[in-house]
C-alpha cells in the first residue's frame, strides 16, 4: 500500500507522538520515527508484525477487539500497555481511526501518546491522598478545618474523641471549644494566618464538651488553591495535658523534696541568696534554724521506714503550724530541716519561734497504731553584715550540735 502526499508524509515522519499503521488484520505496514524513540524497536523488526509484538499480552484481546470495531467503521480511544523492547512497560493514550481507500476499510491508524509520568503522577497523587486520608483518620491529634469566617468545614475522629463533640453537632458552626478568655487570642492567630503565616506549636487551653479544660499545641496551616488564595484554615492540636502535668512535676520534684513537698536544699539555697541581698539592701534581720530529731534512726529501726516516712511528714507539718506565712521550712535531707525566719527583731523573736517549735514537736506521735515521743533540737543563727547562704547555714548547723552537745531537746544559738 502507497501513502502519497508530501503534507501528510511530512505530518507522519515527523510527528513526536507514535503512529502505526495497520492492515486489517492487525499487521503493521508503516510506522513513524516516534515509534522506535519510544518503544526501543527499528523500523524493521516492526514492519509486517502483528501489533501484539508491542502490547502487553494482559491487554491484547482488549486491543484486538478494539482494532476489531474500527475495522466496522467505528473511531475509539482508549488507554492500553505497551511494552519495549526491553520489556519495560509503558503507558499509552492511543486512538485508532479507520484507514480508507475508496470508501472501504483498509485498516487503520494507530496514533499513541506516551503517558507513563502522567500515570505515574497520577499513581503517586493518589497514594498520597490515601495517605492523607489514612493519616487524617488514624491520627490521634484533633484535626479541623475551617473555612474563611472561621466555621467548622471538616473535623477528623480524634476531634471527636479529644474535645467530645459529633461532626454534625459542630459542621458549620465556629468552634465550641474556645473558652471566653482565649477569643481574642483565637482572632490573633486566625489573622496571622490570613496573612500567609502558619503558626506551629503554639500551646493553650481549650474547653471540652464537659466543660473541662485540656492543654494543647496547637499549628495553623493556610490551605490555598492553585491560584494561591486562601480558602480555608486547617488546624491540629495535640493534647499535651499530661505532658504538662509530667513537666510540672518533674520542675516541682527539681526544687522539692517528694516525700514532704518541702523545698529542697537547691531551692532552699535559692531562697537564701535572694533574701540576703533583699535584707542586705533593707538592713533588716532575719533567722536561720537548723534542726533535726534525736534519734530518728531508732523510730525506723523500731517501727519501720513507712512510719518514719509519715513521721517526718507530720514532723514538718508541726513546724509548719508555728510559722508565719512569710517564713520558709525545707527538708535539707534525711530528718534534718532548715527554716528561714523572715524579718525578726532580734534574737529574742528567733528563740519564741524556737520554743513554740520544741513544744509543738514533745506531743505524743499516733502513726499506725503506734504512739511514741520525740525529741528535737535546734540551732539557730542570724544574719551578719557581708553573710553569705553558705555561712548562714553552716553557722546553723553548727549550732544544731552545739545544742546537742548540751543534752538534745533545746534550741541553740550559734556561739
Amino acid at each position: 500500500m502507497v501513502i502519497e502526499g508530501i503534507s501528510y508524509k511530512s505530518l507522519f515522519d515527523y510527528n513526536p507522538d507514535p503512529i502505526l499503521i495497520l492492515d486489517i488484520n492487525g499487521n503493521i505496514i508503516q510506522v513513524n520515527e516516534a515509534v522506535s524513540l519510544i518503544l526501543g524497536y527499528v523500523k524493521e523488526e516492526l514492519l509486517d508484525k502483528s501489533f501484539e509484538k508491542i502490547v502487553d499480552p494482559d491487554n491484547v484481546q482488549e486491543v484486538r477487539s478494539f482494532l476489531d470495531k474500527v475495522i466496522q467503521g467505528t473511531g475509539l480511544q482508549f488507554e492500553t500497555i505497551a511494552l519495549h523492547k526491553d520489556r519495560r512497560s509503558i503507558d499509552l493514550s492511543v486512538k485508532i481511526i479507520p484507514l480508507l481507500r475508496d470508501e472501504k476499510v483498509q485498516g487503520a491508524y494507530w496514533v499513541a501518546k506516551d503517558i507513563t509520568n502522567i500515570k505515574r503522577a497520577v499513581e503517586d497523587l493518589h497514594k498520597a491522598e490515601r495517605k492523607l486520608e489514612e493519616f487524617f483518620n488514624h491520627t490521634a491529634d484533633a484535626i479541623k478545618i475551617l473555612d474563611l469566617n472561621e466555621n467548622v468545614i471538616q473535623i477528623n475522629p480524634a476531634f471527636e474523641t479529644m474535645y467530645g463533640w459529633k461532626e454534625n453537632e459542630i459542621l458549620g458552626r465556629q468552634l465550641p471549644t474556645i473558652p471566653s478568655e482565649q477569643k481574642i487570642e483565637l482572632d490573633e492567630l486566625i489573622s496571622k494566618i490570613k496573612k500567609g503565616e502558619t503558626i506551629k506549636d503554639f500551646e493553650t487551653i481549650r474547653v471540652r464538651k464537659d466543660g473541662s479544660f485540656i492543654q494543647v499545641s496547637l499549628t495553623y496551616s493556610p490551605i490555598n488553591d492553585l491560584n494561591g488564595n486562601l480558602v480555608a484554615i486547617a488546624a491540629i492540636a495535640r493534647d499535651i495535658t499530661e505532658k504538662k502535668k509530667y513537666e510540672e512535676k518533674y520542675k516541682f520534684l527539681a526544687f522539692h523534696d517528694p516525700l514532704t513537698e518541702l523545698p529542697n536544699r537547691r531551692h532552699f539555697m535559692e531562697i537564701l541568696e535572694k533574701k540576703i541581698k533583699e535584707e542586705r539592701r533593707y538592713k533588716r534581720k532575719f533567722a536561720i534554724m537548723y534542726m533535726d530529731m534525736d534519734n530518728f534512726k531508732k523510730v525506723n529501726d523500731t517501727f519501720g521506714h513507712d512510719v518514719g516516712d509519715e513521721l517526718l511528714k507530720q514532723f514538718a507539718h508541726r513546724i509548719q503550724t508555728c510559722l508565719r506565712e512569710s517564713d520558709v521550712i525545707a527538708r535539707i535531707g534525711g530528718d534534718e530541716f532548715t527554716v528561714l525566719l523572715s524579718e525578726i527583731s532580734g534574737e529574742e523573736s528567733a528563740a519564741k519561734v524556737a520554743e513554740r517549735i520544741l513544744t509543738s514537736l514533745q506531743k505524743p506521735w499516733k502513726i499506725n497504731n503506734k504512739e511514741f515521743i520525740t525529741t528535737s533540737s535546734v540551732g539557730i543563727t542570724i544574719n551578719r553584715e557581708n553573710d553569705d547562704e553558705k555561712n548562714l547555714l553552716k553557722r546553723a548547723d553548727i549550732a544544731l550540735y552545739q545544742a546537742k552537745e548540751k543534752g538534745r531537746n533545746i534550741y541553740q544559738f550559734f556561739l
